[in-house]
């Protein structure tokens, strides 16, 4: 009876600790933004979605190669370029077919050594996943880590991407 008792005391002393650790445990965070005009990096690891009426897709990445790991439909092909920084990049803007540009949509995973910067009129995005960015514009909303719509910043606004603890 005492080595069961023992047990239950000892079992109710560590499991308050153990749901804590649970909690903090570190995860995918989510950012989706609406309707910008603007600017955003992202410095991620994890996947992006999204769709662009107007403006600019730039992967920087450490390889030229990676560029042909990114789906990009209703783009000019891939414009590589080396940065000031000597990292190559590829640089999507719109196809204007009959005079008429065309949205840009585009899927990606990227890693923690790649970098996108989005210059748009009119983005849709999704992203989920762990790393940092910066926002910065003159129309849209957007969201992070399920946190309410907000206007997007005049000025560039970094932030993070991942779990909290809330």
């Amino acid at each position: 009876m005492r080595r069961l008792l023992s047990t239950i005391v000892l079992l109710c002393l560590a499991a308050p600790p153990a749901a804590l650790a649970a909690r903090a445990a570190v995860g995918d965070g989510t950012l989706a933004v609406r309707g910008a005009t603007g600017t955003l990096r992202l410095d991620i690891e994890g996947a992006v979605v999204g769709r662009l009426e107007t403006g600019q897709l730039e992967l920087i990445a450490p390889s030229a190669d990676d560029c042909r790991d990114v789906d990009v439909w209703g783009a000019d092909r891939i414009k590589p370029r080396i940065r000031a920084t000597g990292a190559p990049s590829c640089v999507y803007t719109e196809l204007a077919e009959g005079g008429t540009p065309q949205p840009i949509r585009f899927r990606l995973a990227l890693r923690s050594n790649q970098t996108l910067i989005i210059r748009s009129d009119g983005l849709w995005l999704s992203a989920v996943g762990q790393g940092r960015g910066t926002i910065k514009g003159t129309a849209g909303t957007y969201s992070r880590n399920g946190q309410n719509f907000a206007p997007l910043p005049d000025e560039a606004v970094s932030f993070k991407l991942g779990a909290t603890l809330e």
